[in-house]
């Protein structure tokens, strides 16, 4: 801040001490081989990088110590001017590209329709065959994806059939031993029918003979009994 400061206070003296005079240069212009050799010095300094990284490194700290920053007004000024210096160009560019397009396609239709004694070309069939393949394209993605869904669907399915299976032959050990169990059981109310049965029909037979057997001996006895008489 010192340095700055004697610095200003030098350049004020000087400039306070030269107010009014006029300087020796004022009116007089350069000759051509003067203004050659600045702008050959000028030419050099800038191609020399020590010269430009010298001045770059003074700049950068010239700027970080008295940073100036642009008023709203300023930028819009700066804004106004960059757009009306650019305004004109941009529309006069566009415009010539809007009739450079409207010029080509008005050639290219007068050659796809041809003469009289010509055959109208098809100069789409390019992009109607790039549409078909993308279609077609389409269609193999659709129906790949719904195989594959498809076959996710079988699989998991078949998982399921084999854990059932699993489940059902675990439970098959179970199942034998009740289908015994109920077949023995089978086994012994038949065999118990059929000795009911048994004894059903040799008591339905022994009735009429023990009938026939009391009709006799009632029978003899009455005889007996005559006879006593």
């Amino acid at each position: 801040m010192m340095k700055t400061s004697r610095k200003e206070q030098r350049r004020r003296k000087i400039g306070l001490a030269n107010k009014g005079r006029v300087p020796w240069n004022k009116g007089r212009k350069h000759s051509a081989e003067t203004q050659l050799r600045i702008k050959q010095r000028t030419i050099e300094a800038l191609n020399d990088p020590k010269m430009m990284s010298y001045k770059t490194e003074a700049v950068r700290k010239n700027m970080s110590e008295h940073p100036r920053t642009h008023s709203e007004e300023s930028k819009a000024r700066i804004g106004s001017s960059v757009r009306h210096a650019w305004g004109k160009p941009l529309k006069w560019k566009q415009l010539g590209e809007r009739f450079f397009l409207s010029w080509m396609k008005s050639i290219t239709e007068a050659a796809r329709k041809g003469g009289s004694d010509q055959a109208e070309l098809e100069w789409d069939s390019y992009d109607k065959i790039k549409q078909e393949i993308a279609h077609e394209q389409l269609q193999w993605d659709t129906e790949k994806a719904k195989g594959k869904e498809i076959a996710k669907i079988r699989k998991k399915k078949s998982i399921s059939s084999q854990v059932s299976i699993q489940g059902d032959s675990a439970q098959i050990p179970a199942l034998e031993k009740l289908n015994i169990e109920l077949i023995k059981k089978e086994k012994m109310q038949r065999e118990v029918s059929l000795a009911e049965q048994i004894k059903a029909a040799k008591s339905r037979r022994a009735e009429p003979i023990s009938a026939k057997i009391l009709a006799v001996s009632s029978s003899f006895l009455s005889y007996n009994a005559r006879l006593k008489e």
